[in-house]
């Protein structure tokens, strides 16, 4: 199976804002800061009300300026490599993948480490951080996003 496909400015920046409210690390992270903010503002004595609130608001402009670092990294890096044609295909060595700055394959056996559906997209990483982002615009309908998802995950976890 053989899916080729562009990814455009707003498949990367769905895919990172999605990637990033998934990572439950940072989620911890961010709610502990707005927490700390809000009660250090407000103190322990004082409405508790008042401080959850405070770090709700905290929490929420966290996450607009990180959508908007998202945004400004997007705009300002070289993202040739990624908005270009791409090709991925299931081989029996392997996944496949080729783009017009390079071929690569990832082997069935721990060269995959997740398949995802995120934002419109299927993500494959090959590493924790790192994926392939197959829009799903890529596929003829739903059933054959399924169906492609389903095999590479097959496959790894046959490997």
């Amino acid at each position: 199976m053989r899916v080729e496909y562009k990814n455009t400015f707003l498949d990367l920046f769905r895919y990172q804002i999605a990637h990033q409210l998934r990572m439950p690390v940072m989620q911890a992270f961010l709610l502990l800061f707005a927490a700390y903010v809000a009660f250090d503002q407000y103190g322990y004595s004082k409405d508790i009300l008042a401080s959850v609130f405070v770090a709700i608001i905290w929490y929420i402009a966290i996450w607009l300026l990180q959508i908007f670092f998202v945004l400004l990294v997007l705009v300002f890096t070289k993202r040739h490599t990624l908005t270009t044609w791409h090709a991925i295909s299931i081989e029996d060595d392997g996944l496949h993948e080729e783009s017009a700055f390079n071929r690569t394959v990832h082997f069935w056996h721990g060269g995959i480490v997740k398949i995802r559906r995120r934002a419109g997209c299927i993500a494959i990483y090959v590493t924790p951080f790192s994926a392939h982002i197959v829009p799903l615009r890529a596929f003829r309908d739903a059933k054959a996003a399924d169906e492609f998802q389903r095999e590479v995950q097959a496959r790894r976890n046959a490997a």
